[in-house]
């Protein structure tokens, strides 16, 4: 896992670093981030949304060969497979936005609860010695973020650390400039922990799981191919989907909510985008006339 999380955080944090470099506030370098991840991988979006529309256009002949073939599975799965070949339509095309987002979200788990690692490029050995000066439990997944309010609650205990080398020095002053509140909230919040204490930390999951809902919502209502799907499809990825991030919300730092959340928004423009830039109705026009002849 370490591994893994090594390939997606080092890169994801320099990117990361980089927008906390333009803001110098984590909760807008956050929402930056996102954007960013969302250009990066606009071409998918795009090429999913125009292999979305191919549906479409190739569903009355499905439809016939349903009917032709009625009761014989092989022959239909068969002539299916010829029309997706033809179209050049790949069935499993809309589950990839999901899974690079997925890994996307593993990588940015990794950068936010190791600031020092992945965002500051602080070397190892630099980090073991702040770790020692407030005694931070070392073992726990939020050690990182525990020793950035460590250094910011503590001045005069790290004053002789940062003293002595540059290398401390930028260690200390990366994490005082680190600031961890985003317009009165703190993303380094663990909301199922944070709530006992602080009951604002219940906006988190909420906002995380209204925004999935809102971009299931919007999908379901102008995405070509989920359109087409039945109620139980539909509902089903909903349900999922607000389940996840209600989750996210819940248990990780509130960070990672507002990833998921900005994700969620800058998922429901791409969709309305492509729909506008890619109109979807002209395709659904030429099945609709393909069914009648």
């Amino acid at each position: 896992m370490g591994f893994l999380t090594d390939i997606l955080g080092v890169p994801l944090g320099y990117i990361m670093q980089f927008c906390h470099f333009l803001f110098s506030d984590y909760g807008l370098a956050i929402l930056l981030f996102t954007l960013l991840t969302k250009i990066v991988i606009l071409p998918v979006g795009i090429w999913v949304h125009k292999n979305s529309i191919k549906m479409v256009k190739i569903q009355p002949a499905i439809n016939s060969v349903k009917a032709k073939f009625f009761g014989d599975s092989e022959r239909i799965a068969e002539e299916q497979s010829k029309l997706f070949k033809e179209q050049k339509y790949r069935p499993m095309a809309s589950l990839v936005p999901l899974a690079i987002q997925i890994i996307l979200l593993l990588g940015v788990v990794a950068v936010i609860y190791h600031p020092f690692q992945y965002v500051f490029h602080t070397p190892d050995e630099v980090i073991n010695e702040m770790y020692q000066v407030a005694d931070v439990d070392t073992e726990s997944n939020y050690a990182e973020i525990y020793l950035v309010n460590a250094v910011q609650e503590n001045p005069d205990l790290y004053a002789q650390f940062a003293a002595n080398s540059e290398e401390n020095n930028l260690a200390c002053k990366n994490a005082n400039d680190f600031d961890l509140d985003f317009f009165g909230f703190d993303l380094s919040w663990t909301p199922a922990e944070a709530i006992k204490t602080n009951f604002i930390a219940i906006l988190a999951p909420l906002l995380a799981g209204l925004s999935s809902w809102f971009l299931c919502h919007m999908q379901n209502k102008i995405n070509v191919l989920q359109s087409e799907q039945s109620k139980a499809n539909k509902y089903g990825t909903m349900i999922f989907s607000v389940i996840l991030s209600l989750y996210l919300g819940f248990f990780v730092p509130a960070g990672v909510a507002l990833y998921w959340m900005a994700s969620n928004i800058f998922g429901v423009l791409q969709v309305v985008l492509l729909n506008a830039v890619i109109p979807p109705k002209k395709a659904e026009i030429l099945a609709e006339a393909e069914k009648k002849i």
